[in-house]
C-alpha cells in the first residue's frame, strides 16, 4: 500500500514542539465502511463522535491553516482537498494565485522539491482538520484509561491515549493523550514527542458541522503559552452540491 506519512520535522511542528506521527490519508470509501462496521473500540468511537460514517459524503474542503507562536509570529497555509477522489484525492496549496502547487495526495514528491515540503504541510496540516479520523486511517494503538482531569481546564473527562508505533514515520513513537468532554469528542489534549515526559497541551473548540462531519476549528495552548491554531476559513462541498457549506469565512 502507498503510505502518506505525517511529518513533525518542518519548521511549524519544531516551533510548536509538535509531532505527527506515522499515518495515511483516506483512501477508498470502502475502507471506510469496514472500519466502522466492525465493532466499535475507543478509536471507532471518537471517529463515529465527528461524523466518520459522512466522510464519504465529502466532496471538497478549502482551509486556512493559521498559527499564532508565541514572540508573534503567524503562519498561514490556504488548502483546496478533494480527499474522496481517486487514490486519496487531489490537493492543492494557494488556489488561483501565483504560487499555487497542486499533488496527488497519494503520491510522495522527490525529496527537496517544493512539493515536497508542500506534501509535508498538507499532512500536518489535515492531521489538526481531522485528527479523530486520523486514529482510523492510521495505525496507532487507542486505549481508554479511565477517569481523568483535563490538563488545561482541570474539569473531568475521559482520557484516551493513542501512541504509535516505535519505528516508521517521520515521528515515531508520539502519544497523544486526548480527553473527551459530555459529548464524547475530544475537549483538550496534551502531546508527547516521542513518547516523552514533557505534554504538551491544548484546547479543542469551537466546533462547527457539514454533512454530518464535524470539526473542531481552534485550539488553543494554556494561559500565557502565546499559541493559538485555528482555521479561521472552513468551506465543505458535500453530496455533488454546487455550492459550498461555509462553516468559517475568514473572520
Amino acid at each position: 500500500m502507498n503510505r502518506i506519512t505525517r511529518t513533525g520535522t518542518a519548521c511549524l511542528a519544531a516551533a510548536l514542539g509538535l509531532g505527527l506521527g506515522s499515518g495515511t490519508l483516506p483512501l477508498t470509501a470502502s475502507a471506510q465502511e469496514s472500519a466502522a462496521s466492525a465493532s466499535a473500540s475507543p478509536a471507532e468511537a471518537l471517529a463515529a463522535a465527528y461524523g466518520f460514517e459522512h466522510w464519504s459524503r465529502i466532496d471538497r474542503v478549502d482551509f486556512t491553516f493559521h498559527v499564532e507562536l508565541p514572540g508573534g509570529e503567524t503562519v498561514d497555509r490556504v488548502w483546496s482537498w478533494a480527499p474522496n477522489g481517486r487514490d486519496g484525492g487531489a490537493v492543492t496549496l494557494n488556489r488561483g494565485t501565483p504560487d499555487e502547487l497542486s499533488f496527488d495526495a497519494s503520491v510522495e514528491p522527490e525529496e527537496g522539491t517544493d512539493l515536497f515540503a508542500a506534501k509535508r504541510n498538507f499532512v500536518n496540516d489535515t492531521y489538526w482538520l481531522t485528527f479523530p479520523f486520523q486514529l482510523l486511517w492510521s495505525d496507532p494503538t487507542v486505549l481508554e484509561v479511565g477517569e481523568a482531569s483535563m490538563p488545561i481546564s482541570g474539569r473531568p473527562a475521559t482520557k484516551l491515549m493513542a501512541a504509535w508505533p516505535a519505528e516508521g514515520g517521520y515521528t515515531p513513537a508520539d502519544v497523544y493523550e486526548l480527553y473527551l468532554g459530555e459529548s464524547g469528542r475530544i475537549a483538550e489534549w496534551a502531546f508527547r514527542r516521542g513518547g516523552g515526559a514533557e505534554a504538551r497541551p491544548a484546547t479543542w473548540e469551537n466546533e462547527r458541522t457539514a454533512a454530518g462531519v464535524t470539526f473542531a476549528t481552534e485550539h488553543h495552548g494554556p494561559e500565557g503559552a502565546g499559541f493559538t491554531l485555528s482555521f479561521p476559513s472552513l468551506e465543505v462541498w458535500a453530496d455533488g452540491a454546487e455550492a459550498p457549506e461555509v462553516l468559517r469565512g475568514g473572520e
